[in-house]
């Protein structure tokens, strides 16, 4: 196994699976309008991705309280053994990005289906990965379709007490992806990668050694070049003016009215297009 035959891989998944590419049920009820006229539609762009030792200081980071906190895994909790993080990012198709940037309120139809749809796509294209590895003789995880992973995302307004934070999760894909080489982070807790921040990531945990990614930037904000684009696209304001503080329960209960017109689609989206890093990074003024 090596890294550019796991390119290739992706790079074949991303053209020739059918989950990547929209299929809707004629009993599929749905309220997105002439939803046939989206059938056929791609989701994402072939990928990009960075592999890390699974044993580097960014991963202990990632368990600070003003990071994540203590309550997220290290590799080594979901693989005994472990050796490599592979970050994978899966740039969103042109053509949904355009579409998302027409309406600053409502998300566009064919983001909606990008979203879930697609994160069906996103999942076994992971899957795809683990099972090479396991034939190639190696061990693999990935964690977000492990029964140990926990993501906690309550309504807002919701009393439930607990000692896992709210709007958290013990697997955050983009410090992941920040340790990993993949990109950093932009003021609007996006993320920027080579490739822009107009998509989606994924990860897996395996013991076998690949080389390590370089990783050109020292600062999790260093692929962000602070113009706050990303803060003023956002339909409620939930970055402030400094971008530092997210009110995570204005996004949330955006998201959740969304979600109770389209269900069982969500999304939005607006932070990460109409803005100079949809589609690269602004490291050296976007030379890279």
């Amino acid at each position: 196994m090596t890294t550019e035959k796991l390119q290739l891989i992706l790079d074949d998944l991303c053209v020739s699976s059918p989950m990547n590419y929209l299929n809707i049920a004629a009993e599929d009820e749905l309220e997105l309008g002439d939803a046939e006229k989206f059938n056929g539609m791609r989701f994402f762009q072939n990928p990009i991705f960075s592999v890390a030792r699974a044993d580097i200081p960014e991963f202990d980071l990632i368990k600070r309280p003003e990071v994540v906190g203590a309550h997220h895994f290290m590799p080594e909790d979901w693989l005994p053994g472990a050796k490599t993080v592979i970050s994978i990012y899966f740039p969103i198709e042109k053509t949904t990005v355009e579409a998302n940037k027409l309406d600053p309120l409502k998300p566009a139809n064919e983001w909606f289906y990008a979203r879930i749809d697609g994160h069906k796509f996103l999942l076994e294209a992971a899957k795809h990965v683990s099972s090479v590895l396991v034939d190639n003789g190696f061990s693999a995880v990935v964690p977000t379709l492990d029964s140990r992973f926990k993501i906690r995302a309550d309504d807002p307004g919701d009393a439930i007490q607990s000692d896992f934070p709210n709007f958290s999760s013990n697997w955050s894909e983009r410090h992941v992806a920040a340790a990993t080489g993949l990109g950093t982070f932009g003021i609007s807790t996006n993320f920027i990668t080579k490739a822009g921040s107009a998509g989606r990531l994924i990860s897996i945990v395996t013991n076998w050694e690949a080389k390590p990614t370089p990783k050109d930037y020292t600062d999790w904000l260093e692929y962000c070049n602070r113009c706050g684009a990303c803060i003023k696209r956002c339909p409620v304001q939930a970055f402030g003016e400094s971008g530092k503080a997210k009110d995570h329960d204005a996004c949330g209960k955006y998201i959740h009215n969304v979600s109770l017109k389209y269900l069982p689609r969500y999304g939005c989206g607006k932070c990460m297009v109409k803005i100079p890093c949809e589609g690269r990074s602004m490291k050296n003024g976007g030379a890279i």
